[in-house]
């Protein structure tokens, strides 16, 4: 009977100091996101390219938006610690070599198109970038149309 009582001591102790930790963790957490926005916004400001009005307007952004991001991620985090019940998710699976295409020109034109490294001021400097953009604007039906179905074609 007393090695009965002695593990259920246990457990509950056990119990105890995991729910003290986790919220530890997350005290801890909320510090760390409450810095998040400096931080972004300090990030974004490096662009050498960015416009200062531009990057004000993003600062206003993030300023207004921070509360439902912050609420988002420490949701996100109670439900890693198990402190929530995960929401299902979208489970994504990798390609195989088969939906892959390895071929140069395509991959060439969907960096030049839509560049991953570079922000809207960097992708200005680039003549097939402004050269697509300006193409897809023009308001003949058939121009721009065939212009869409070639971005949509090589992305």
């Amino acid at each position: 009977p007393q090695i009965k009582k002695f593990n259920e001591a246990t457990q509950r102790f056990e119990e105890h100091v995991e729910h003290w930790m986790k919220g530890q963790i997350i005290a801890e957490l909320e510090v760390i996101l409450d810095k998040l926005p400096t931080i972004i916004k300090t990030s974004m400001n490096q662009d050498p390219d960015m416009i200062q009005f531009v990057w004000k307007r993003i600062c206003r952004l993030i300023d207004k938006s921070w509360p439902d991001i912050r609420v988002e991620l420490l949701n996100d985090i109670e439900e890693q610690l198990g402190l929530k019940e995960p929401l299902e998710k979208n489970i994504v699976t990798e390609q195989t070599d088969e939906q892959r295409c390895g071929c140069g020109l395509l991959a060439y034109l969907r960096y030049c198109l839509e560049p991953f490294d570079r922000s809207f001021w960097g992708k200005i400097k680039s003549p097939i970038w402004i050269m697509m953009t300006f193409v897809m604007l023009v308001p003949v039906t058939y121009v721009s149309g065939l212009s869409f179905l070639f971005f949509f074609l090589v992305i």
